[in-house]
């Protein structure tokens, strides 16, 4: 089966295990991609969508796959029971807002996973917060992109780790380290939309303006730096 770029990139960093959740399934393409693949023996494939657990399941009986993939409807961890553990939970395309909440509402079964597999879509940093919050250690980051668009994956597991500046937190301490070139890229493209609206505030005087202007430079200022630590 083929998967876009973004769901193959999510599979790939699932460890060879006995059970995963996908949480947020859709249409169930990784938990098939991954059973198929002899990477997992069993999933449980959840979703809000009592729609979208219907494709789910047409696609998972399409490939063969109902004998070892379970499909639920429900909100978030909610769908798996009290005592029901998995090895892997795997969250994605959603808000790190959404993901920080649905975490929230069953640590009992985050902080009895193995390995958390997430690509938030945005509020990257509040996830890698949490994550921390929870004592746990975030193993690696990818970032790449797809249709124009940027993506990050955070893989982690339980343990701690060390506390983050507040710019590791941004732009991820995994990416800085390793000179992550689409980090690069992300950056340097940032910085010209910043710089394009700080010229267009050149010549205002309001209150507002100039505060605005203040704040959109100092973001600059950080994103620079950044930069720089990307080239050295």
């Amino acid at each position: 089966m083929q998967l876009s770029e973004r769901m193959r990139r999510v599979a790939e960093k699932v460890e060879k295990c006995d059970l995963i959740a996908d949480i947020g399934t859709d249409h169930a393409y990784i938990p098939i991609y991954l059973v198929k693949n002899g990477v997992i023996k069993r999933a449980i494939a959840g979703d809000i969508s009592k729609g979208s657990v219907m494709k789910a399941a047409k696609n998972i009986i399409r490939n063969g796959c109902e004998e070892r993939i379970e499909t639920r409807v429900g909100n978030g961890l909610k769908i798996l029971g009290e005592g029901e553990y998995v090895d892997t939970v795997i969250m994605s395309g959603m808000g790190g807002m959404l993901m920080k909440e649905i975490m929230r509402e069953r640590t009992d079964i985050i902080k009895n996973t193995s390995q958390l597999v997430l690509q938030p879509q945005r509020d990257i940093d509040k996830v890698r917060r949490y994550l921390h919050d929870i004592s746990f250690r975030i193993e690696n980051e990818d970032m790449f992109t797809e249709d124009g668009k940027y993506y990050n994956i955070i893989v982690c597991r339980n343990g701690k780790e060390d506390r983050y500046s507040e710019r590791e937190y941004l732009f991820g301490k995994k990416l800085i380290d390793e000179k992550n070139e689409v980090l690069s890229a992300y950056i340097e493209k940032e910085m010209r939309k910043m710089k394009n609206v700080i010229n267009s505030m050149k010549d205002r005087k309001e209150e507002h303006i100039l505060k605005r202007k203040k704040e959109i430079e100092n973001e600059y200022r950080i994103y620079g730096e950044v930069a720089a630590c990307l080239t050295r």
